[in-house]
């Protein structure tokens, strides 16, 4: 124990008589209730969407949205950790369902959130974009 430098508690009861162990997590656990395991988590996930657009999960690191998107710039224009984190900086809140950012030529909007935490973004192709790429070069 000593070398692994872990905290324990010692139980004693009114006559000072040890009556058992506790960790931090014990007396967290008692006071927060059941907290989830970090593998519980399902992990962020991505779909293609019939019309050409994504469902992104919230937590999608950045690099894995630029990657699908085929849109490098966004790492570097969105130093943030997650998509999420990216709609919180552009919008300077915690954006409702429904809103959301443009950058470039696509658009990012909020699908589903519960409470602060934004769960779900659809990202599609913005129309500008599209009749650009459709004109060709000028």
């Amino acid at each position: 124990m000593r070398d692994l430098r872990q905290h324990l508690l010692l139980v004693v009861d009114e006559h000072g008589v040890c009556v058992g162990l506790a960790t931090p997590l014990d007396v967290l656990t008692a006071v927060a209730g059941e907290l989830p395991d970090a593998g519980d988590a399902d992990p962020p996930s991505a779909s293609r969407l019939p019309d050409g657009g994504w469902s992104l999960d919230g937590r999608l690191a950045v690099e894995e949205v630029a990657r699908l998107l085929q849109a490098p710039d966004l790492r570097r224009d969105y130093p943030d950790a997650t998509l999420a984190g990216c709609l919180l900086r552009a919008s300077g809140a915690i954006p409702e369902e429904g809103q959301g950012m443009d950058w470039r030529q696509w658009r990012f909007e909020v699908e589903r959130r519960v409470g602060p935490r934004i769960e779900r973004v659809r990202a599609t192709r913005r129309v500008e974009a599209l009749a650009d790429e459709l004109a060709g070069p000028a």
